[in-house]
Formats: structure tokens, C-alpha cells, sequence
């Protein structure tokens, strides 16, 4: 309103000359004590709402809820008014002109005063100018504009459950407020287009654009959620009304009405699965309830039901026990774009035979979960009821041990709608009717894939009852669970609790440990109470299976984030990829005994010898995963515990994607119809796919196939892979071409140091070569018959400024087996921070506690951290070889490791073996607190020499290898939280490499245990290495007796 009086003034005391003359003494016909107030036209448009809608108006209790092409245009504007061209409109004018005409249709129906100012075109460049703030106020133009309605959502949706439940009596609940409310709630369903409005959009763009407030969000703009009872059926059924008109709810199949029946023989009384039918909502109600972000969630986009993912992620992703999902749309889309246009197309082929190999749908907990989510329940139950959430303080869980294992009414649903699904894709093909010669169906013992098949089989078959099942016996199933029956696996990997290490290695991660962290935050839990890694993977099993059987995201779910989700999510894969994945070989081409019998059963069928059709396995995560790993759609990288966020988040291997519940992968054999050849498709979770190999194409000739699958149709052999090989020593011998470089230092003590920091693998002399037996050849014994090598090379080149130095070089590859080797004694790597550390005056106990944090997010150092019996031993053996630890106050400390002195020698070192003598901190502080000073002038002036400013230079620059793994120091401030007294804190960085260019001189690579990484200039790197070494830094990193 200010706006428009504004324009008012302007254009009455500056041209009142000039203006039409309805204007010249024209005076707004509302004042501001009426801003924003609901005028007549409105009342009547909304009748009185409750004077019409109950026959006691009067009676009504109201809740109030308290608060929270321009250019263009302007030149016309003028025209209109007569002004001369001096005269200066705004943009905000001519939005005022156009606002006054709106408001005068609106509130009185005049169109002879401001709209006789404006034409068509006019009005359409300043309802776009409105429609452009709308869009990107309050429509699709950002995410949370339309995601901070999903609020509103729930609990439109806890009153619909709630009645269903008996909870509540409310039949009507109706809410007044503006368009702010209405439009974000409507783009949220999907029903507001979402494609971006651009300012440079010309005007056919803006007349053909798929966003109008002016249809979305008009005066008494309305969307209505009516639930339904079906009186035969007794379902619960949702419909949509928007303006008054019943809406398809996108990505409900383009059906008014959605099906919200809750679940049959749960033990509960009653759930309502509106979420788990309309997954679209489902991501939104966690995504708000959670705090999740959600950049990868579904968008709804015309055809909303196959609006998958882009990047093929689901957003609810749980591993394993993730819900089966819609990837048609996405995937399909990128499947067909990569197809060579020249391949034979699907109308030019005849389908002959169909075989799958599904998983089983969704279930309830195993015993095994359930009991440790029932343990976790207890004990936060028993010790801390007083600070819980309140929804935890009385709950119990809604499943018990008779229901652990069991196929849930969602994955009998989820097994139904694929057969119908599956039966619709192959059409009269495939026989309607079951017949015994043409089907076979499947399953294993576990009465899930049985249930899972007999769902499947009710939509897929018009005789269902007629149909026959084969049930595999527990340990003589070879073909499903081929898993089961595989010794070497078993025993290499299954069992094998080394085949998990990265697993253990991510549980003791400082990802790991902030999701425990978290957790303890959201159940308001003091710092004091330690939860285990098996307790945040017990809350994360917990919340998956409320979504998997219940639709439910308000009780566990409500304790994470999308990052919890996302770790948790990663410890899954994890698991899933070194037992069933790309982690070891075994896992996959065991596999190949099933894909063996499913090319049987094509060849029998061409050959005439079978006349089965349809061949119909139902098993198993640990049956599917191996398999498409074999055919190479699971990508085999490995996964690694110390992976950062970034490379987590963009992995390729994502059990949520290759086996969810209702996962499936489908064998389709076509004859052509013109060249009478054969043809081969696979089909991923109901997606055509492109077969690896086979140059792109969808349909690929089954020859073709068999060559590409040649070795394991033909030469792989189940029961030979599968034997428990018999122990046997290897010590390959390779030759000096085979050997690959990996770095080169000045002296033999910085190489073995460097071999000891190669990787967290363990090391030991392999043996002896060279004309005196000099040379050493290291072997890794880490893992089982490992064929890894290291070996340091001296090199004589009497032309060089340092003509000696020695190759560190490596050949073969790690075994696949890890072995359970405990590491003897402290890590080279380590070994010199530790005796620094010691030199400082430190406590065995203190010295342990600062690697930890210093390692915290590098697992494959922290791993190498030794035990405080160690360093306890470590102590005891310096102590032994004549040297004095300084108390915490010496001034005189060595400034770096000590050269090998005559009572120092490594045949004496024992701080592997079991020390009678416990070393605590009290008898630490007892012992003597001076260096002699002559002892400290000696090593003073070795280190003098060591550190000479120009010899180090010159070396470096020779040799850009030589300063890798040294130590430097940087100097941070900041203020105390209590005290605010400002802070002074040393980081330590180590040089990790260099880099070299022609048009410059080297740089060297310095990473930061803050996680900082910088590039030094020579001289630059030099001054650091020598005034660390000043503040007591053990520079070089080596142990103290080399």
C-alpha cells in the first residue's frame, strides 16, 4: 500500500498537468488501518467458511496461531501517463501500478482507473516480475522453501494415523493462512512446477512456462487431504483436492486416491503405511524430522513415479537393509543414452525364456539384530530414563524374537508388485498359467524366500494356487545359497575375522566416533557413558526397520542426521563389500555355479532338451551381490576405513542401490526373428541393462556372451575353488626389472624407515642377495602367502654431489587373505615419535594418549600406535642402554635421535617381551632429571652438524627425496572456551612428497595433523625443519638408537 501512495504523490504533485484526469484529484480507495485486512470479496469467496460449512457457526472455537522486459514496461507506463521523457519511474512503480490494478479487481471490480493504464503485454512482464519473487520466495526456487512444509505434512499425516488408530476423534481439521503456507506445501507434493524462471527468459518462455501463482496460490488458494474407509475391503484410502479438484497424488500412480491399509498379522494394533506407499513423503518426513538435507532426494517431476534419484542414490539409504526402491526412470535414461543406435532393437526379437535370481522382500530384525537393539533399549531404559527423549521412555519394541527373520507385509507387497510388474513387462510371452514342464520356482530353507516366492507367484501367475515350489535342504543347496557349502570361503572369509579388518579399523575411526558421539547427544546422554560401535549400529538397524516394516521416521530415526546415516551407511558397505563384494575374489567367482546353471538352462532350451520358460530363484543379499559382482555391475574399488567424506559420499558401491530388500537380477533369452540367431539381456532391478563387455549394446548375442563368460562356464571349477587350500610357504624371486621405485634416500637408516612407513602392512627379511649377501629382500607377512615385496637398493654414482644413496623399490601383490599377526614391538614409523616424546618428559600413558589424538583421523597411523605396555617396555629399554630420561622441566633436552652410541645396540632392544617391572607415573618422576653436559654439548653439536643450513640445501635440492617423513612445526592461536585467555598450540606437519617442474624448482608437500597441506620453497622448508629442531622436534622422525 505504502508503494502505491508513493507512486500517487509523484505523479499528483510533479505532472498533474500531464495525467489522465481520473487521476488528477484521484484518492486510494482503502487507507492502511485496512493493510492486509480481508475484504468483502474475500469473505464472500470463502463464504464465511464456518457461518456456511456448520449449521452452528456461533459455536465454532478458532486456534490463532501468533507470528512469524522491465524497461519495457516502465516506458509504456509513461505513455500511458502522458509523462515527458525526463520523468523517472522505478521498477517498484510500475510494480505499484500493477499491484493497484489487482487490487482494484479484486476488492471492487473497477478495471477503469489503473487498468486502463495497462495492456496485456504489460500485465504479463509484471506478473512474471511477481511470479519471479513468488518462484524463488516461496515456490521451487530454492529447497528449503518448499521443504520447511514437510512440518505441516506431518502432522496433517499424525491426524490421519491417529484416527486410524483410534488415537484421536478429530473428523475436521481445518487451517486459515496465506499463500506462504499454501504454495510451498503444493510444490512439495509436486504439484508446483519446478523448472528454474530466468530473468532472460523471452516472452514466449514466460507465456509457456509450467509456473503460475496465479493457478497455485489465488485468494483462498485451498489444498484438501480427505481419508477414506473402503467398505468391502476396509483399507484406508487418501485423496487430494487442490482448488476444489480432486488431483492424482504424484507418484501414486496417477491415482486420486492412495492406499494407507495398514499392515495385515503385525504384532501391533495398528500401523498405517501412508509413508511406506508414497516413498516421496517418506524422504521428506526424515529429511525434516532428521535435519537431513537431502541433496539427493527425489524430485518430483512430471512422471513423479519414476522420478528416481539422479544419481541413482537412495536417500533412506540403510545397505542391506535398505527398502526396495524405484530405479527404472533415472537408470533407464543413462542406460539408453549409452546404447550403440546400431544394436539389434527388442521388436525385432522374439522372448523365449525368462530366469531371475530375487531377493527376498522386507523383514523383521533377525534374532541376532533385534537382540542387540532390545540390549541397547534396556540399558539406556534402565540407567538414564530421566534424560531419554520422551517418546523413549516408555517404549517397548514392536517386534519380539517369534516374528525374527520374518518376510513383513511391505515385502510381501514388495515380491507382489514385482511379479505383477515382471508379468506386465513380458506379457503373453511368458505363459499366464503355471504348468510344471515350463516353470520352475525356487527357494531356499529360510521361510522368508519361500514367502517371497508365493507372493511373487500371486500376481505373475493367473493360477497361483497351482503352483509348485522347490525347497532346497539347509547345506545341499547349490545354486542359492552356493555360499553355504564353499569351505574356502567359509574359512578365508565368512569366519575369518581378519577378511573384516577395514571394518574394525572404520569402528575405531573418528567418523565412528562422532556418530557415537551424536548419538549419545540426541539421547541426552551425560559424557561420561560409553557407547560401543555395536550400540550406534544396533540404533541404525533400529530406524531401518521402523521405515522397512512400519513407515515410521518419529522414533528412532528422529536421533540422526544425514551424516549419522551416511557413516552408518558406509559401515554396511563395508561389511557387504569384504564378505559378499569385490573384497576378495572368492566372494564373486563362487557365484559362478549359478550363472553355470543359468546358461545351462539356455542351452537346454535351444537345444530342446528343457522346455522350462521360466526359472525362478528366490534367495538371498549374500545370493544376488556376489552375482552381479561376478558380471561386473557392483564396482570392485576397494573401500577403505580411512576414507575422507568426499570419497565416501562419491563411491561406486552402494549396496542401497545393488541390493536392497526385493533386489533382482533377470536373464531374458530372445531368438531373432530375422536372423534366427540368439540373444542375451540382463536386467538389474527391473532396469534393461547394458551387459559389461559387450560393446554397449542391450541385447547381446548369446555367443558373444559365452565368450565373454568362457572362463566361468567352462574352466571354473565350484568344488577346486572352493577347497581349503593345504598350507605352503611361497618366496617368489623376482627379477630387478620387476621391481618398481618408490623412493630414494641419503642413508640406509632414513630408507628402512620409510620401508617401515610404506603401508600398515608388517615386514620381515625374506632374504639375503647380492655378490655378499648385503642386499635385503623384505617380505609382507600381513598377509597369508603374500607375494609383496620391498627392497632397498644401494646406488653408487661417483658423478652425483651425493653419489651414494638407497632405493626403497617394490614387487608382487598383497595376498587376499589377511592373517591375525599382532605387531612386535613399535612401528619404525613411529618409533621416533615416541622416544621424542619420552625425551620431552612425558609418561608412557600421556606419550600414548598424544599419538592418539595426533592420529585420530588417519587410521592407517593409528593403527600403528602402539600399546601403553610398549611404551612402558620402550622406556625400560632405553633406560637399559644407559640413557637418562630429563624430567618435564629440562632445558637441555636432545634436539633430535641420537647417533648409535657403544652401548646402544638393537640385538639388546626387548620391548616386545613381558617386563616384570611396571613403570608407573609416580616412579617416572622419581628418575633423574639432568643430561650431563658434556653429553648434551656432544649431541647439541651432532645435531649442528646434521642441520647445517647450506648442507641441507644442497642436499635437498639434489635429492628431493631425502626430506620426506621429516617433522616441522606450525604456530596456531586461539582463546580459551572458559577463560577466553588466548592459547598458543605447536601442530606437527610431515613432509609427504615433492613437486617438480621444468620452469621451476622443486616444492615440498607438508601435511598438518590438522589436516592443512602447504607447498615449501627449499629455503622455506629448511628454516622450518632447523627451528623445529630448535624447539625440541625430533625433525627426522627416527627412533633415538638409530
Amino acid at each position: 500500500m505504502r508503494e502505491i501512495v508513493d507512486l500517487l504523490d509523484k505523479l499528483q504533485m510533479n505532472y498533474s498537468n500531464a495525467i489522465p484526469d481520473w487521476l488528477k484529484n484521484y484518492s486510494l480507495p482503502y487507507t492502511t488501518t485496512k493493510t492486509g485486512a480481508l475484504a468483502p470479496t474475500g469473505f464472500a469467496e470463502l463464504a464465511g467458511f464456518a457461518s456456511t460449512f456448520f449449521s452452528n457457526p456461533d459455536d465454532v472455537e478458532y486456534i490463532e496461531y501468533p507470528d512469524g522486459n522491465m524497461n519495457e514496461s516502465i516506458v509504456f507506463l509513461k505513455n500511458q501517463l502522458n509523462l515527458p521523457n525526463y520523468a523517472e519511474l522505478s521498477p517498484t512503480d510500475a510494480a505499484s501500478a500493477f499491484s493497484a490494478c489487482a487490487f482494484d479487481i479484486m476488492l471492487y471490480n473497477v478495471t477503469t482507473q489503473w487498468c486502463s493504464l495497462v495492456s496485456q503485454a504489460f500485465l504479463n512482464h509484471l506478473e512474471y516480475s511477481d511470479e519471479l519473487e513468488t518462484f524463488y520466495e516461496q515456490g521451487p526456487g530454492y529447497k528449503i522453501n518448499y521443504e520447511i512444509s514437510a512440518v505441516l505434512l506431518q502432522d496433517i499425516y499424525a491426524y490421519m494415523k491417529n484416527f486410524t488408530t483410534g488415537d484421536t476423534s478429530i473428523v475436521g481439521n481445518l487451517r486459515f493462512a496465506h499463500a506462504e503456507t499454501t504454495l510451498p506445501l503444493m510444490t512439495l507434493f509436486g504439484y508446483g512446477n519446478r523448472t528454474k524462471l530466468l530473468a532472460s527468459w523471452t516472452d514466449e518462455q514466460i507465456d509457456s512456462r509450467g509456473f503460475r501463482s496465479s493457478s497455485l496460490g489465488p485468494a483462498a488458494s485451498n489444498i484438501d487431504f480427505r481419508l477414506y474407509r473402503n467398505k468391502l475391503d476396509q483399507k484406508y484410502y487418501v485423496s487430494v483436492w487442490i482448488q476444489e479438484v480432486v488431483a492424482p497424488l504424484p507418484g501414486c500412480d496417477e491415482n486420486p486416491v492412495a492406499d494407507v491399509s495398514p499392515p495385515e498379522v503385525l504384532p501391533v494394533k495398528s500401523i498405517g503405511r501412508f509413508l511406506a506407499v508414497t516413498s516421496l513423503l517418506s524422504i521428506f518426513l526424515l529429511a525434516v524430522t532428521s535435519g537431513i538435507e537431502d541433496d539427493n532426494g527425489i524430485v518430483a517431476e512430471d512422471d513423479i513415479l519414476n522420478a528416481a534419484d539422479h544419481s541413482f542414490i537412495n536417500p533412506l539409504s540403510f545397505g542391506t537393509m535398505t527398502m526396495y526402491w524405484d530405479q527404472r526412470s533415472a537408470q533407464m535414461s543413462l542406460v539408453q543414452n549409452n546404447v550403440r543406435v546400431t544394436g539389434v532393437q527388442a521388436s525385432e526379437l522374439e522372448l523365449l525364456q525368462i530366469q531371475q535370481v530375487s531377493r527376498h522382500g522386507s523383514r523383521f530384525p533377525t534374532d541376532n539384530t533385534m537382540r542387540e537393539i532390545a540390549d541397547l533399549l534396556y540399558r539406556l531404559q534402565a540407567n538414564f530414563s530421566n534424560v531419554l527423549p520422551e517418546w523413549l521412555k516408555e517404549y517397548s519394541l514392536p517386534y519380539n524374537m517369534s516374528v525374527a527373520g520374518v518376510l513383513s507385509s511391505t515385502g510381501y507387497d514388495e515380491l507382489a508388485a514385482f511379479g505383477k510388474r515382471t508379468r506386465d513387462s513380458v506379457g503373453q510371452a511368458i505363459p499366464t498359467r503355471f504348468n510344471k514342464n515350463e516353470f520352475i520356482l525356487a527357494h531356499t530353507f529360510i521361510k522368508r524366500t519361500r514367502d517371497s516366492a508365493r507372493a511373487f507367484a500371486s500376481t505373475f501367475f493367473d493360477s497361483p494356487n497351482d503352483v509348485n515350489y522347490i525347497e532346497y535342504a539347509k547345506g545341499k543347496d547349490p545354486f542359492i545359497r552356493f555360499y553355504d557349502i564353499c569351505d574356502r570361503y567359509l574359512a578365508e572369509v565368512k569366519h575369518n575375522p581378519n577378511a573384516s579388518a577395514e571394518l574394525k579399523a572404520y569402528g575405531s575411526s573418528s567418523q565412528m566416533n562422532a556418530s557415537m558421539a551424536d548419538l549419545k547427544s540426541h539421547l541426552n546422554l551425560p559424557d561420561s557413558v560409553a557407547l560401543s560401535v555395536t550400540d550406534v549400529r544396533a540404533a541404525f538397524a533400529a530406524c531401518a526397520f521402523d521405515i522397512m516394516v512400519y513407515g515410521i521416521t518419529s522414533h528412532w530415526c528422529s536421533l540422526m542426521d544425514e551424516t549419522f546415516l551416511n557413516r552408518l551407511d558406509y559401515a554396511e558397505d563395508l561389511e557387504a563389500f569384504y564378505e559378499q563384494g569385490g573384497g576378495y575374489k572368492i566372494n564373486y567367482e563362487m557365484a559362478a555355479v549359478l550363472l553355470q546353471n543359468i546358461h545351462s538352462f539356455m542351452k537346454m532350451f535351444i537345444s530342446g532338451e528343457t522346455t522350462v520358460v521360466g526359472n525362478l530363484r528366490f534367495g538371498h543379499a549374500e545370493t544376488t551381490l556376489p552375482l552381479m559382482t561376478l558380471l561386473g555391475y557392483g564396482d570392485r574399488t576397494k573401500l577403505l576405513s580411512s576414507w575422507s567424506a568426499d570419497q565416501i559420499n562419491s563411491r561406486n558401491f552402494r549396496t542401497s542401490v545393488l541390493s536392497p530388500t526385493a533386489s533382482n537380477i533377470d536373464f531374458r533369452l530372445y531368438r531373432g526373428k530375422k536372423d534366427q540367431k540368439y540373444y542375451v539381456s540382463v536386467w538389474i532391478q527391473e532396469v534393461e541393462d547394458t551387459l559389461p563387455g559387450c560393446d554397449d549394446e542391450m541385447y547381446c548375442e548369446l555367443s558373444k556372451v559365452e565368450k565373454l563368460w568362457s572362463y566361468y562356464l567352462n574352466d571354473y571349477n565350484f568344488k577346486t575353488d572352493c577347497a581349503i587350500p593345504k598350507k605352503g610357504k611361497k618366496n617368489p624371486r623376482f627379477s630387478a626389472s620387476m621391481y618398481n621405485h618408490v623412493s630414494t634416500h641419503t642413508t640406509l637408516e632414513e630408507a628402512i624407515l620409510a620401508l617401515h612407513a610404506h603401508n600398515t602392512f608388517q615386514y620381515v627379511t625374506a632374504y639375503n642377495y647380492g655378490a655378499f649377501g648385503h642386499g635385503k629382500v623384505y617380505r609382507c607377512i600381513s598377509h597369508e602367502d603374500c607375494e609383496h615385496r620391498l627392497r632397498v637398493l644401494e646406488s653408487t654414482k661417483d658423478e652425483e654431489e651425493i653419489p651414494v644413496t638407497f632405493q626403497l623399490e617394490d614387487a608382487g601383490d598383497h595376498g587376499d587373505q589377511v592373517t591375525n599377526r599382532k605387531r612386535i614391538g613399535i612401528d619404525l614409523s613411529v618409533k621416533g615419535e615416541v622416544d621424542g616424546l619420552l625425551a620431552k618428559g612425558m609418561t608412557p600413558k600421556k606419550c600414548l594418549s598424544a599419538l592418539q589424538n595426533k592420529y585420530a583421523d588417519q587410521p592407517a597411523m593409528l593403527v600403528k600406535v602402539p600399546d601403553e605396555g610398549q611404551v612402558k617396555n620402550r622406556l625400560l629399554t632405553l633406560r637399559k642402554n644407559n640413557w637418562n630420561r630429563p624430567g618435564a622441566t629440562t632445558t637441555l633436552l636432545p634436539r633430535r635421535g641420537r647417533k648409535r652410541r657403544g652401548g646402544w645396540d638393537e640385538s639388546s632392544e626387548s620391548e616386545s617381551e613381558t617386563e616384570s617391572l611396571i613403570v608407573d607415573d609416580d616412579t617416572d618422576r622419581k628418575q633423574p632429571e639432568e643430561i650431563a653436559i658434556d653429553e648434551a654439548v656432544e649431541i647439541a653439536s651432532e645435531e649442528e652438524d646434521l642441520l647445517d643450513k647450506e648442507k641441507l640445501m644442497k642436499e635437498f635440492a639434489a635429492l628431493p627425496g631425502r626430506p620426506v617423513f621429516w617433522n616441522i612445526l606450525k604456530k596456531t592461536m586461539h582463546l580459551k572456551d572458559k577463560s577466553k585467555d588466548i592459547v598458543t598450540e605447536w601442530i606437527t606437519g610431515r613432509v609427504i612428497g615433492w613437486q617438480t617442474k621444468k620452469s621451476s624448482s622443486p616444492k615440498w608437500m607438508v601435511r598438518f595433523t590438522d589436516g592443512e597441506k602447504k607447498l615449501f620453497e627449499l629455503e622455506e622448508l629448511v628454516d622450518e625443519i632447523r627451528a623445529a629442531s630448535n624447539l625440541g622436534l625430533n625433525v627426522t622422525g627416527r627412533p633415538l638408537d638409530l
